[in-house]
């Protein structure tokens, strides 16, 4: 069973025009959910990143330590990049999505 805020009728899901694309619709959940874990992720990622950097310009590893360090470092930027180019994408339908809206009122 889903959650209160996820079931039908409830405060995410209440039907009634949407603050992206004013129709009824569930959009702005889906970006929503996924935003939201993918910003969770992010900010671990960047969070991660941050401390690596750290002990990198603080000089507080061995060679050995800081090739895995830089490889780690590696994989967390390929994530968070691949996790902003995704929201760039759900952000440009969003706004696509308006610009089709005057189409459908006109035709």
């Amino acid at each position: 069973m889903l959650p209160p805020l996820l079931r039908e009728g409830g405060p995410a899901l209440k039907r009634g025009p949407c603050a992206v694309c004013l129709n009824p619709c569930l959009l702005n959940l889906t970006i929503f959910l996924n935003m939201s874990t993918e910003n969770l992720e992010y900010k671990n990622s960047m969070d991660r990143l941050e401390s690596i950097l750290e002990r990198i310009d603080n000089s507080e590893m061995g060679i050995d330590e800081l090739s895995e360090r830089v490889k780690e470092a590696t994989e967390l930027l390929k994530k968070c990049r691949q996790i902003l180019l995704k929201t760039e994408q759900s952000v440009q339908e969003a706004l696509d999505s308006l610009d089709e809206e005057p189409a459908k009122d006109q035709g």
